[in-house]
């Protein structure tokens, strides 16, 4: 996994659980940010993709 989408996901989840709902993401803030740690994850597994084959030929 990727580890800036990792923290991308995880920011935006602990923003979702602060005690104000003032503090909190509304729906659009917190699309946005799910959208960004998605692209990220989407870039690096495409990245990683083409070694898999290989990988699972020296199991």
């Amino acid at each position: 996994m990727d580890q800036g989408s990792l923290k991308k996901f995880s920011e935006a989840a602990y923003c979702c659980l602060k005690d104000q709902r003032s503090q909190r993401p509304n729906i659009d803030q917190l699309i946005f940010a799910l959208d960004q740690a998605l692209k990220l994850q989407l870039a690096h597994e495409a990245s990683v993709r083409p070694f898999f084959p290989f990988l699972l030929f020296l199991l």
